[in-house]
């Protein structure tokens, strides 16, 4: 079982359950784990965090405890991890993988930094760890990726060169929105640029070639047209 941890104090659900929905797709057994700020998908699928064990969302599962699941079954397990999480007491091995996920806001950048600052004098493990970067709903790609870079370079982490940048687009806001509504996770619509630091984002934490990633997203968004 490999982990994947996706940090960081902004709406991020939109990416995680796109990205769960392509690696369930691919063939993989897909654990969504629900650490964000006040458990925010149990709204999703319309349950109670005391009701909230394991439950089957768009042919992956999400829980908010992994007390209540069995890791070992799961070929994948995504963490989403909001900033008023205090700890993160878990192994991680050499293939688990890091993504740090912001938007440009100025405060929300500081709450990040100052969160993986906390994260890191506690949890040695995570000191020289490779973390991939992610800018969500971005209005300026290339001054945004190094404004937030530059906040971040004193922690004890390698970021890797490469940001993925998501432009902000009011269709793609619409179809989030939609997806939510319906209980159903659309992806044909989405533009361009998201789909594409959708395929860069898998392809950088499976290993997988871009034709296999490709061929992946084709089949996504084939069954949510």
């Amino acid at each position: 079982m490999k982990q994947w941890l996706f940090m960081g104090g902004c709406d991020k659900r939109d990416l995680l359950l796109y990205t769960c929905k392509m690696m369930a797709l691919g063939g993989s057994k897909v654990l969504l784990v629900d650490w964000t700020d006040g458990h925010s998908y149990r709204y999703l699928i319309k349950t109670g965090i005391e009701e909230l064990a394991v439950t089957e969302y768009n042919g992956f599962d999400i829980t908010w405890s992994t007390e209540d699941a069995e890791l070992a079954e799961y070929n994948y397990c995504l963490y989403d991890i909001g900033t008023a999480r205090e700890s993160i007491d878990m192994q991680l091995e050499g293939e688990d993988r890091l993504v740090w996920v912001s938007t440009s806001d100025h405060c929300e950048l500081g709450r990040s930094k100052e969160w993986l600052h906390n994260i890191c004098k506690q949890y040695p493990q995570f000191h020289g760890r490779e973390i991939q970067p992610v800018l969500i709903r971005a209005l300026d790609a290339i001054r945004n990726h190094d404004y937030a870079l530059d906040l971040l370079t004193e922690l004890p982490l390698v970021w890797k060169e490469k940001m993925i940048s998501i432009p902000w687009n009011e269709g793609n806001e619409e179809i989030r929105f939609s997806n939510e509504h319906t209980g159903m996770i659309r992806m044909k619509r989405i533009t361009r640029a998201y789909k594409q630091a959708l395929i860069d984002l898998v392809r950088e934490l499976t290993g997988w070639t871009r034709t296999e990633v490709r061929g992946v997203f084709r089949h996504a968004e084939r069954r949510g047209a």
